[in-house]
């Protein structure tokens, strides 16, 4: 179970990486993410890799890292649920308008946030 963890740390890492080396990219991402119900395949993501947190926490080193990370990436893909479709656009409209610096560093809280679950299987 604790390759369960290191997958979903460096799919996050990863994710992260791009973001902060490509800000462009996001771009490309908020369009996407705004078109037709696509938000909602954000939603179910983070609740399946929230539930795989959770659940696989109880065979990591340090099993608390990956149960709070898992338990906020859950509520929060729930909340994408129970928020609707008008205030995620809106939320994804703010983060297309920041600015360059501040996706990178957000981008790049990420990416340690993953390795912070890869360190802790």
């Amino acid at each position: 179970m604790e390759y369960v963890i290191k997958v979903i740390g460096i799919i996050i890492m990863v994710v992260g990486v791009v973001f902060a080396a490509l800000p462009a990219l996001m771009d490309k991402f908020v369009p996407f993410a705004k078109k037709d119900n696509h938000y909602l395949i954000g939603g179910t993501i983070r609740v399946i890799f929230g539930g795989l947190l959770i659940a696989a926490s109880f065979w990591a080193s340090i099993f608390w890292i990956p149960m709070i990370i898992g338990c906020v990436m859950a509520i929060a893909g729930m909340l994408i649920f129970v928020i609707g479709k008008e205030r995620v656009h809106a939320l994804l409209d703010w983060v297309g308008g920041l600015p360059e610096h501040k996706r990178r560093i957000i981008s790049i809280i990420v990416a340690f946030v993953g390795a912070l679950i890869i360190y802790s299987a």
